[in-house]
């Protein structure tokens, strides 16, 4: 064996051993290391967990301050940023279908909550729902139910523009909600 071929012997070995490092430490967490995808999922994790212990903080603090369903909201940005993070750190391919999966399953019960929630405040006080508003929470939860049945279905393969609009769909309804928030602090007395 001549030294070239020596050398080159013992540096692949060599960057095997260095790759196979490189991979352990990814594998372990190594924030440095990790792909984007991933330290971007741990970042969006953290920040919904830490969102939903100030709501329950400042529940313990003063009870009821809170609407309950703020409190289902942040749980469920947490669920949707766990599935998230698990997706990032497994290499399979799909792992965007299955975030739309949990976060399709997480609206779903919100929605179908706060359509409950409508109908008994209206049942309690005709005039504290509007009975449009109480249709229109209807037809939202029954959206969000087929959202999800369209999620499940193993024959419905989003293409890129699908999944793009399905991320306009959810950008929209948290920004409609964030409008209805807004609204209700700017006539709220302080």
């Amino acid at each position: 064996m001549n030294r070239f071929t020596f050398f080159a012997l013992f540096l692949g070995t060599a960057g095997i051993g260095v790759l196979a490092a490189a991979s352990q430490q990814r594998q372990q967490g190594n924030p440095a290391e990790e792909p984007v995808s991933v330290r971007y999922a741990r970042a969006s994790l953290e920040l919904a967990r830490i969102e939903l212990q100030k709501h329950l903080e400042q529940e313990k603090k003063a009870p009821r301050i809170i609407p309950a369903i703020v409190i289902e909201r942040t749980r469920m940005n947490v669920k949707v940023a766990e599935t998230q993070l698990e997706q990032a750190l497994q290499p399979a391919t799909g792992g965007t279908i299955h975030v739309q999966v949990r976060y399709a399953e997480e609206r779903a019960k919100i929605a179908e909550l706060e359509y409950e929630q409508a109908k008994k405040a209206r049942l309690h006080n005709p005039n504290a729902v509007l009975e449009l508003e109480v249709e229109r929470l209807g037809l939202v939860a029954e959206t969000a139910r087929l959202r999800l049945a369209m999620w499940r279905d193993p024959v419905y393969l989003p293409s890129l523009l699908d999944q793009m609009q399905w991320q306009l769909d959810r950008l929209s309804e948290e920004i409609i909600d964030l409008n209805k928030r807004l609204e209700k602090d700017k006539w709220m007395p302080r």
